[in-house]
């Protein structure tokens, strides 16, 4: 391995020492003091060579002696440059020295060696040999004193002895490392994909009488107190208490070792298994066994366990451990006759593992420091992890009784900061209006202003408010007002926004539902919702289309408390919940809005969302409650493709990453939009930078919120070079808590749980008690009382004050901006009736996108039972890809739908039984599909062209569908654009979802022989490249 390291890793793997020599030094004798060394032992006249894959050691016979002289006052930069010179391993010598003369009684000696010929103790025992030589040179009569003999054991032997004796521990480690893995450290950079070597260090001081204090209570040393706090702080940091950590193994226990220069203290995994119910008094006690058990197991070389382990390779970081404790007693003294020594500090710019703690124990006082990689962490994280290893070490000793998962390493200075991160700056705004109070505002202001800009026409704001007074008479006639609900169902025309306007002038909240969701799952919705009424049509109020009521504005009923919308997201039982959202949430969210975002940036929004997805209320009334415009499309954002034209005017985009990521490649971004928010999906830094390097983008805002915190939670301003998006600093009015398992803040960049609190944090889920008792908790944090919301995001806090999303702590995930629970799917397709067993995991898709895979056993053939009364699922004999995906759509909307199915004859389990999704096969898109047959007509052809370019696949076959291949609506929308273009006929969205199958789509399309004879299948024109693209 050493072999083929580069450059920066060679300079990782180097041991150096300097030290100051005051007195008349004899250069000349030094000189041969080193050449008596090199021919003393081998290693120091060894090289490497590699012939077909096998490393061989070859000793010189005569040594070479690497000494450099010089004289310069500036020894300080001649280390420096030392510390950057690299070796090379074929050719050797593997050591070398400087000698520096600074004045003359003052000379600064400076060694450097690399790892794979030396350890620590074989510098300090060079240094000590070089003083023994030196002085025996000095007395000699002759001025060529004959060399002293070879080294009684050479390392080459000890070697060798190693190798041999290395298959004896095996047993013992596979057993100790079975399921062990190192802590997933968080880092203030993203890692590299190949590991580097690039370090520093800050000082570390351990309060040396705790140290003694905990070993003495634990029976135990200093070192097993270090290593159960370096653990217990990693622990902390990450939420892991299974922590492996790297430590100096036992090599130098046998006496024949004692004089051997050579890698012959190897560094060994230490595994600390702690339970976070146990006192830190078990948990040392526990470390003080974890460490003697494998004291009498270290006689095996590191590479060698690696080799026999086979561990999971990761070319960003080190196997099995990327920390390492290196605890060393008090430095030896060198003493040349009749010169005075003291130690060199030695610059560290490099290091091999993402973290060392280097201590040593002097003058009754443990130093040292802590050396971290540089391209993962800032300078104030390694000092906050130096302070919270401070704090456990102290609470080892003093707080011995604390239990360990109660135990918070927060260091005093981090709680001001941790508050401060929390809460907002700014309080939400203090409005007693309601949200059509702030629309009747600006109706008032500017009545003759564009208020909706919609395929069907435009609406003013008066002609807007007019229409929803109109509305709210008539729903007022029907008996509806505060405390009802009224289920809106229209398609994307202006009636939509007067609509949910109307509803809220009524008193009444409203249900956003999609017409084009599942019928099923708009029945559900509708049903548990418990509506009042059901619009589908502004005619279905009785009078309205005859102007049968009054136009004049209704006086306001109910107040801030009321319910101003119910939105439905996804459900683990398999069935929507519906979060409640009140006006004074939305207000809140709103005024912010209106702070953050310009009258010009929301004069032309772009409400491409569909209703049923919270991004719309946003879209909709953000630009409303300003005197914007809503600029409303007749599908999703993915209109501009066929109908570029009619967005012009638009100023802001609101939507995903994936949407705006096909925009971006089909070059159909609004040509007037100078403000970019996005949400939903985790923002890529490829994206960001391809969005800045869009002509008319000035501003792109990354956001994030759930639901149950009224859309919008946290705010980021992205700028290019950002290596990861963050999510940003808290909106107006909301505090956002990292928290550990027990509602504890978590240390400054540690993982933790997302909680919000504040002035968004809705009433809960709509006739689901428990459900919102389990999520909504009281806020320990606010000094008047509230609530919070727990996320089940995990999250933490950027050295530069900004939230970091890193996934989720449940079984959750988002596809294309729609947070869906993955049991909710699990749930729709158990009903199937030839589905046995079934698990849905989220796996990448294609230009960084998610999708969701099935993986299916099928139910016992000889049962009677069935999940569901589906006639598909008793009609079929055997599971079929079509069918499933089928029975998917008629309950899930097209996101929820998994991309590939698959079947599998059992599940592959953990020992605890569980399923272990880990072991599961990756998607076989071939496996996954039916028997193929090729297209045959030219319309299949044509059809077959567009998919496999669009979806990325080898081939395409005629009874293939869409969507098993990985198709979406994204997706979907290129493909009717392409096929309309090339056939010349209007080919609506909705065909494709109608006949997903190649075939059944083809039948469809016009005879090949009216096609445009000119026209060719257009190719996407990729302008500024995709997300991620370097």
């Amino acid at each position: 391995m050493l072999c083929r390291l580069d450059e920066q890793a060679n300079l990782a793997y180097h041991i150096r020492g300097a030290v100051h020599i005051e007195g008349t030094l004899d250069a000349d004798a030094f000189h041969t003091a080193l050449r008596h060394l090199a021919h003393r032992h081998e290693v120091l006249r060894m090289s490497l060579r590699e012939v077909a894959d096998h490393v061989s050691q070859v000793v010189a016979p005569d040594p070479e002696v690497p000494l450099t002289r010089i004289t310069t006052p500036d020894w300080e930069s001649v280390i420096e440059a030392e510390n950057q010179r690299a070796f090379d391993l074929t050719t050797g010598p593997l050591w070398h020295v400087t000698l520096v003369r600074v004045a003359p009684e003052h000379h600064v000696l400076v060694m450097s060696l690399h790892h794979v010929i030396a350890d620590g103790w074989s510098l300090d025992l060079l240094l000590r040999e070089i003083a023994v030589h030196y002085g025996s040179v000095l007395q000699s009569p002759t001025t060529e004193p004959a060399p002293p003999p070879p080294a009684a054991f050479q390392y080459a032997e000890i070697a060798h002895w190693q190798r041999e004796t290395a298959h004896t521990e095996l047993d013992f480690w596979r057993t100790y490392l079975a399921g062990a893995s190192a802590p997933d450290l968080p880092t203030d950079r993203p890692r590299p994909p190949k590991q580097t070597y690039h370090g520093a260090a800050v000082p570390l001081a351990l309060p040396h009488e705790a140290l003694t204090t905990a070993a003495r209570a634990a029976g135990t040393t200093a070192f097993t107190v270090l290593a159960t706090a370096l653990s217990v702080v990693l622990a902390k940091l990450t939420g892991q208490y299974d922590v492996t950590i790297g430590t100096p193994a036992a090599g130098r226990d046998n006496p024949s070792t004692a004089d051997v220069v050579g890698y012959v203290v190897d560094t060994l995994p230490l595994r600390l298994r702690m339970n976070p119910g146990h006192t830190l008094a078990e948990t040392l006690r526990e470390a003080r066994d974890a460490v003697n058990a494998i004291r009498g197991h270290q006689r095996i070389p590191l590479e060698e366990l690696i080799r026999a382990l086979r561990p999971q390779r990761d070319r960003s970081r080190s196997p099995l451990f990327q920390v390492l404790l290196a605890v060393n007693g008090t430095p030896p003294q060198y003493h040349f006759p009749g010169l005075r020594m003291h130690p060199a500090p030695m610059p560290i710019g490099t290091t091999p593992y993402d973290l060392v703690v280097q201590a040593e124990e002097r003058d009754g006082r443990i130093t040292g420091h802590l050396v971290f990689n540089t391209d993962l962490f800032e300078t104030s994280t390694a000092q906050l992890i130096v302070d919270r290893l401070t704090e456990t070490v102290s609470a080892l000793a003093e707080r011995s009784g604390v239990v360990l998962g109660e135990l918070s390493v927060v260091s005093g200075g981090e709680w001001g900061r941790w508050r401060e991160l929390s809460v907002s700056r700014v309080p939400a705004s203090s409005s007693p209006v309601s949200v059509c109070g702030l629309v009747e505002a600006q109706v008032d202001r500017v009545p003759g202003a564009v208020a909706v800009r919609a395929v069907d026409g435009v609406l003013t704001f008066g002609e807007l408010e007019v229409r929803a007074n109109r509305l709210a008479w008539g729903l007022r006639g029907l008996g509806v007002g505060p405390g009802d609900l009224v289920g809106v169902c229209l398609p994307r025309t202006a009636d939509l926004v007067v609509a949910l306007l109307g509803v809220l002038k009524s008193g009444a909240g409203f249900v956003p539902v999609d017409p084009g969701y599942p019928a099923e799952r708009v029945a559900f919705m509708l049903e548990d919702s418990g509506v009042s009424v059901v619009l589908r049509s502004l005619d279905d109020v009785p009078g309205f289309a005859g102007g049968a009521f009054s136009s004049s504005r209704p006086p306001v009923l109910g107040g801030g408390d009321d319910v101003a919308y119910v939105i439905y997201t996804s459900g683990s039982t398999g069935r929507p919940k519906g979060v409640v959202i009140e006006h004074r949430q939305v207000v809140a969210m709103l005024g912010w809005a209106g702070r953050v975002f310009s009258a010009g940036e929301l004069s032309g929004t772009l409400a491409g969302t569909s209703v049923s997805f919270d991004l719309s209320v946003f879209e909709i009334f953000a630009p409303l409650s300003v005197g914007g415009s809503v600029v409303l499309s007749p599908g999703s954002v993915l209109d501009l493709l066929v109908n570029p034209s009619f967005y012009e005017g638009v100023t802001l985009v609101n939507t995903v990453p994936s949407v705006v990521r096909e925009l971006l490649a089909a070059d159909a971004f609004p040509s007037g939009a100078r403000t970019v928010n996005l949400a939903g999906e985790a923002l890529s830094p490829g994206l960001v930078r391809d969005l800045y390097a869009h002509p008319v983008v000035e501003v792109v805002n990354n956001l994030y919120g759930p639901s149950e915190d009224t859309t919008y939670s946290t705010h980021a301003v992205t700028c290019v070079g950002d290596e990861r998006t963050p999510i940003g600093v808290p909106v107006d009015g909301t505090s956002a808590y990292v928290l550990d398992g027990g509602l504890r803040p978590v240390p400054l960049g540690a993982v933790g749980e997302l909680y919000l609190s504040g002035a968004g944090v809705t009433r809960g889920y709509l006739g689901r008690a428990a459900l919102t008792a389990e999520r909504f908790l009281p806020d320990p944090f606010a000094s008047g009382g509230g609530r919070m919301y727990r996320t089940g995001d995990l999250v933490r806090w950027r050295s530069d004050g900004q939230l970091d999303y890193l996934g989720r702590a449940d079984g959750q995930v988002k596809v294309r901006g729609h947070r869906i629970e993955l049991g909710e799917v699990e749930e729709v397709l158990r009903r199937h009736g030839r589905v046995g067993e079934v698990v849905v995991v989220a796996g990448d898709g294609a230009a960084g996108t998610t999708r969701l895979i099935a993986y299916i056993v099928a139910a016992d053939t000889d049962t009677d039972a069935k999940t569901d009364a589906d006639a598909d699922a008793d009609a079929e004999s055997t599971l079929d890809v079509a069918v499933l995906g089928a029975h998917a759509r008629r309950w899930l909307p097209d996101f929820m739908v998994p991309s590939v199915f698959m079947t599998l004859d059992e599940f592959p389990l953990l020992p605890n039984g569980k399923i272990d999704r880990s072991a599961l096969p990756a998607p076989d898109s071939e496996a996954a599909r039916a028997v193929f047959r090729d297209p045959q007509s030219e319309a299949e052809k044509l059809i077959a062209g567009i998919w496999q370019e669009l979806l990325d696949v080898p081939r395409v076959g005629a009874d293939d569908d869409f969507f098993t291949l990985g198709g979406h609506s994204i997706l979907a929308s290129r493909v009717t654009s392409r096929l309309a273009t090339r056939t010349g006929m209007d080919v609506p969205l909705n065909l494709l979802f109608e006949y997903p199958v190649l075939a059944d789509l083809a039948t469809q399309l016009p005879d090949p022989a009216t096609w445009p004879a000119q026209a060719a299948i257009p190719r996407v024109r990729r302008v500024l490249g995709r997300a991620g693209s370097s």
